[in-house]
């Protein structure tokens, strides 16, 4: 027994307002590589800090991607793979070659596990998209903290992140990508003062 339903997406107009896209990378040697939210590096992945320019109360959709460059130019490596048939597709034999294993976690306000909105599974194709369904007008403003990360740390590849916000009319809205160089953690300091 199957259900089915439709949903009506309003038309995207092209001239109006822009999408932002950002070239970035994971990278050992810059300590860029953190690897997946299950390692205690995740956090050293590249973050960024998505918003809208100009705020508006309506209702849309903000459409974040991570983007992997073109492996296909790779492909002549696949012979040094000594055994092709017995690949099992993992990054450490080989997958090098063509798209690691890469998710995105959208963070309310600071990048911690508890903070996590929305995330993608890991997977090995070359884009990765979230799509969330913001109501502006009884949200207020939203600015995520975007972590793109790969499963293993240390993986070295290049990437292009893009966001998008359309409103419910189908008319995009200037968004802006800001990179955040380091994130230091919680400031949790406190001065006591007093005798024993």
């Amino acid at each position: 027994y199957f259900q089915f339903f439709c949903v009506c997406i309003p038309k995207i107009d092209i001239g109006q307002g822009v999408g932002i896209t950002m070239h970035s990378a994971w990278d050992p040697q810059r300590g860029t590589a953190g690897g997946g939210q299950h390692l205690k590096t995740w956090r050293n992945s590249p973050l960024f800090r998505v918003k809208l320019k100009e705020f508006r109360p309506t209702m849309g959709r903000l459409l974040i991607t991570t983007s992997l460059p073109d492996a296909r130019k790779d492909a002549y490596f696949m012979d040094s793979i000594p055994d092709i048939a017995q690949w099992d597709g993992s990054q450490y034999h080989g997958g090098s070659l063509l798209y690691p294993a890469h998710a995105l976690f959208i963070c309310q306000d600071e990048p911690t596990l508890t903070n996590i909105v929305v995330n993608t599974d890991y997977t090995q194709q070359r884009d990765v998209t979230v799509e969330m369904d913001l109501d502006l007008r009884k949200n207020g403003a939203f600015s995520y903290v975007v972590v793109p990360c790969t499963y293993a740390d240390e993986i070295r590849s290049e990437f292009f992140i893009s966001a998008l916000f359309l409103d419910e009319d189908g008319n995009r809205m200037e968004v802006e990508i800001t990179p955040l160089e380091e994130w230091t953690g919680y400031n949790y300091t406190a001065s006591v003062s007093g005798q024993w």
